[in-house]
Formats: structure tokens, sequence, C-alpha cells
């Protein structure tokens, strides 16, 4: 049993796995996609088993776990904008790509950084010579580190944006975004109250946009695609 993420595959579970196999084939075939794998779970993050899903890579297998809450109650169009979205991240996987090595890049140069100005800041105090340059370059991996972290949120943030973007070919009345995003409400509900400074600043952090962005950008997406 895996329980890494609060998650582990659920056995026993065949005709649900296998309803998700068809949509994820039907959805993979229309975009040219490659068919992933599909796993039957119970949860896809810490916190309520609520209906979600969850794309990965697990030893080279491309795999959709999907959540048996969203398999059990969500309707025909919320289950594909899900899904759709899932295969989403497979189609970009260029991008990906690119935004894992930039992410490795800042990571590896603030490690360096930080590395090399604890050194310097050492041998300075052991051969009796000014630290001002290691401590400084100490500071400067630091704040790199802190580039790093705000990058990684802004990037999770972007990469789920895309995947909407793609999954809106599957819903573009956005039934299913509505249907998924008001069971999220119900779970967990958003901050709706005006943004403050400090609302401003934790977004920086949150590694996904807010619901209702997600939705005013997938609706401004499909007004362009109309015109």
């Amino acid at each position: 049993m895996d329980m890494s993420r609060d998650r582990y595959v659920i056995d026993g579970y065949d005709e649900l796995q296998k309803a998700a196999r068809i949509h994820v084939a039907r959805i993979s075939g229309e975009e040219g996609l490659q068919v992933p794998a599909v796993s039957i779970v119970q949860s896809v993050e810490p916190g309520p088993f609520r209906a979600d899903a969850h794309f990965a890579t697990r030893k080279g297998v491309p795999t959709v776990e999907v959540t048996e809450r969203a398999m059990s109650e969500l309707s025909l169009e919320g289950l594909a904008f899900l899904l759709a979205h899932e295969l989403g991240h497979l189609a970009d996987a260029a991008w990906c790509v690119r935004r894992t090595r930039v992410l490795v890049a800042v990571f590896s140069l603030a490690g360096v950084l930080m590395l090399g100005g604890f050194l310097a800041a050492v041998l300075a105090g052991y051969f009796n010579a000014s630290s001002f340059g290691g401590v400084v370059t100490l500071v400067i991996g630091l704040v790199t580190l802190g580039v790093w972290l705000l990058l990684a949120c802004a990037m999770s943030r972007e990469g789920k944006m895309r995947a909407d973007l793609f999954a809106i070919r599957h819903d573009p009345e956005l039934t299913g975004a509505r249907e998924l995003f008001d069971s999220w409400e119900a779970d967990k509900p958003e901050a709706t109250e005006p943004m403050t400074l400090t609302r401003r600043v934790c977004f920086l952090f949150r590694t996904r946009p807010y619901r209702s962005t997600r939705l005013r950008t997938m609706q401004a997406a499909l007004s362009r695609n109309t015109r």
C-alpha cells in the first residue's frame, strides 16, 4: 500500500477503473495522445477525499489517478473536464520539461551560492580575514532560493491554467468545470473578500490559482474562440 501523498490504489474497483479508462482513451484518441494508465485511488493529496485526479509519470509510465469519489459523484461533464485537465498535463509535456529545467537550474544556483558563501565565511574566519564576501554570497544564495520558491509556485499555477485551456475543448459550456469547482467549494471554501495585501502576498505561494480566476480565464478563452 503506497501512502505517499495520503493516497492509495483501491483494489477491487474494476468497473470504475474500466469506466475511467474508457473516458481517458476517448479523450486521448481525439487529441492524438498516448493513452496513459489509469488507477482508482482514495485521495490524490493530503486532506479530504474529494472528487479529484492527478497526472504523474510513475516508473516511466504516464498515469492518471482518479479518486473513487470523482468516479461515483461527478456527472459525465464533470468527469470529462477533470480527466481532460489531467491529460492536458500530458499534452503539455514539452513545457513541463522546460519548467523542470528552469527550476533545477535556479535551485542548483542557489545551492552553489549558499554553499560557496558558507565555506568562504568559514575559511575567512579561520584565516582571520574579512568574511564580508562570503556572507554576501550566502545572502544572495538565500534570496535566490526564495526566488526559486516563488517561481515554482508561479509555474505550478501556470501549469494548471494551461491544462484548463486544454480541457475546455471537451467542456465548451464549462458545465463540468463549474460542477467540479462547486464540489471543491463545498469541501473547502475559498475566501471571497477583496484582495488585501496579506492575501496578495499569500497568493504568491499558492500552487493553484483561485477557482474564480480559473473560470474567468476559461470564459475569456472561449469568448475569443467564438469571435
